[in-house]
Parts: structure tokens; C-alpha cells; sequence
């Protein structure tokens, strides 16, 4: 599972929400629990963007408190993390799974629902 550390802060009657994995993560929230849901949400696009501008993402570091991903948002990060560690562009990607490329990106895409099987998409791009 991975599950990503955040900072909770009070600030001015708020709680400010950073995490050392995503330094342009930030977010707020008027009490614990309203805090922890706008951190997922926040991950959740920081992630997105990472994955739109072909950026790394990170493992978790350690932390006392902790959002974690989604199970098909872990299972895209995966699939997005081993692209990257093959040193594969969107377009390998898109060939090894047989699909045409815009196909194949929104795949990726955190807001979208996909029907592609995260887990069946890393054995091809590993090449298993």
C-alpha cells in the first residue's frame, strides 16, 4: 500500500496540510478529519500532474500520519513508475499495450476511471 506522509499545522484557527514527498503540496482544512480528506485530494492532483509532465513520483518516506493512495491510484502509479524506471515514453507504453496513445495516457489519468486492468498493464510493460 502506499501511503504518503503528511504534516497537519495549525495555523490561524486551520490546519495547514504539507508532506515532505510532494513539496508543492498544500492544502487546508478547518479541523482533523476535514484536513486528512483535502490531503487525499491534494495527493491526487499533485500525482496528476507529476504523471501529465512526465515527472518522478516518489516512494513514500516514513511519517507518523499518512494519506494513502486509492487501490486504482496506487495501481496506475505503479504502472507510471515502471515506464519511467525502463526509461519508457508514453508512446512505448501505448504499443506494449495495444492500445492507440491517447488511449493509453488516459489510462493513466487520475480522474479517469479506466478500464484498463492496472495489473495486467505492468505485466505487458514489464514484459512479463
Amino acid at each position: 500500500m502506499l501511503a504518503y506522509p503528511i504534516f497537519l499545522e495549525e495555523d490561524e484557527g486551520a490546519l495547514t496540510v504539507t508532506s515532505p514527498d510532494f513539496p508543492e503540496l498544500a492544502t487546508f482544512g478547518v479541523d482533523r478529519e476535514d484536513a486528512t480528506a483535502r490531503a487525499a485530494d491534494a495527493l491526487e492532483e499533485v500525482i496528476d500532474a507529476r504523471i501529465d509532465e512526465y515527472e518522478d513520483i516518489p516512494p513514500p518516506s516514513m511519517g507518523s500520519q499518512t494519506t494513502a493512495l486509492p487501490p486504482l491510484l496506487e495501481a496506475k502509479v505503479m504502472v507510471y513508475r515502471e515506464m519511467r524506471r525502463q526509461g519508457m515514453g508514453k508512446s512505448e507504453m501505448a504499443r506494449r499495450l495495444g492500445l492507440a496513445s491517447p488511449h493509453a495516457e488516459r489510462a493513466l489519468y487520475v480522474q479517469t476511471e479506466s478500464r484498463l486492468d492496472p495489473i495486467a498493464a505492468l505485466e505487458r510493460i514489464v514484459g512479463h
